[in-house]
């Protein structure tokens, strides 16, 4: 067993990927898809089961990319324009300008 490098909050939720190995500790491909949580959870039911659900939604999504081609290009596209930036929002610098001895002020959308 190997050593924890982060120390994890009583109210974390974690959806674990355990890599089955060969004897050459080379990946075969599968996993062991899991949901870790601690006894010392301090959210109440219904914070907890919804959490848990999204949990499990986000476990079941390992096997569905295996039996759903279209799925997986689906979500590989989306994770692919997340990871390039590409999903933010443009930001503009906005500047104010006061027009003199008035109380008007321009706002200026630079680039």
């Amino acid at each position: 067993m190997g050593t924890v490098l982060q120390a994890f909050n009583d109210n974390d939720i974690m959806v674990r990927l355990s890599p089955f190995l060969d004897k050459n500790d080379k990946w075969t491909g599968e996993l062991l898809v899991g949901i870790v949580s601690s006894d010392e959870s301090v959210l109440d039911d219904d914070d907890y089961f919804s959490i848990m659900q999204l949990a499990t939604m986000l476990s079941a999504a390992v096997q569905l990319m295996e039996e759903d081609g279209d799925f997986r290009d689906t979500l590989y596209n989306y994770m692919d324009t997340v990871v390039k930036g590409e999903n933010e929002p443009e930001v503009q610098t906005v500047s104010v300008v006061p027009e003199e001895d008035s109380n008007v002020v321009r706002l200026s959308f630079g680039q």
